[in-house]
């Protein structure tokens, strides 16, 4: 697994560090897609990108602090939250 630091270094753009346009994006779209690739093979495209766009709609409702304190408990439970895909 690569780690990469960003606070002052990165670049925006689709072929910026991230993938991100700015920092205001926290769903890193490119990684994100590979891995639902990766994880549910031979789907359609539209399911891939109804999961992200789930996903980004999921975030969007919450203010930093909220995600933040969910994700923390999240790492420190160990759980796997597994969204349905749409179109499966």
């Amino acid at each position: 697994m690569q780690v990469d630091y960003t606070w002052k270094n990165e670049t925006f753009g689709e072929n910026g560090l991230l993938g991100r346009e700015n920092k205001s994006e926290i769903v890193l779209r490119r990684y994100l897609l590979k891995a639902l690739i990766e994880l549910n093979p031979a789907l359609p495209e539209l399911a891939y990108q109804q999961a992200i766009e789930q996903i980004e709609q999921c975030s969007a409702d919450k203010t930093a602090v909220r995600i933040n304190k969910e994700n923390t408990s999240w790492q420190k439970n160990e759980c796997v939250t597994v969204l349905p895909l749409l179109g499966s």
